[in-house]
């Protein structure tokens, strides 16, 4: 968990330009549709997405064809609250 320097909102709206749409599918249905933030930690992928959001491990993203596995769901914080869901993602193959 890391603590962002603005809020959220300030945050995808600054990186507007690189938010795509993604698909949850769980248990083979698609449940919502999200916009997020690709990125990378520690040389591990994730995507950020705006809170409330339902996303969980074992989700699916899917985006422009590409389908992704969630493998670890976490959280950063804006003022000491929970302010974007960190979606650590891999290729499904």
């Amino acid at each position: 968990m890391s603590s962002l320097p603005i809020p959220p909102d300030v945050y995808f709206s600054d990186f507007a330009f690189d938010l795509k749409c993604y698909s949850v599918i769980r248990n083979g249905i698609t449940v919502c549709q999200y916009s997020g933030l690709d990125n990378t930690e520690g040389r591990k992928s994730y995507v950020h997405f705006q809170l409330p959001c339902d996303i969980k491990v074992g989700d699916s993203l899917e985006c422009n064809g590409d389908c992704f596995l969630v493998t670890k769901v976490d959280f950063d914080t804006f003022d000491g609250q929970k302010a974007l869901l960190k979606a650590f993602i891999i290729n499904k193959i």
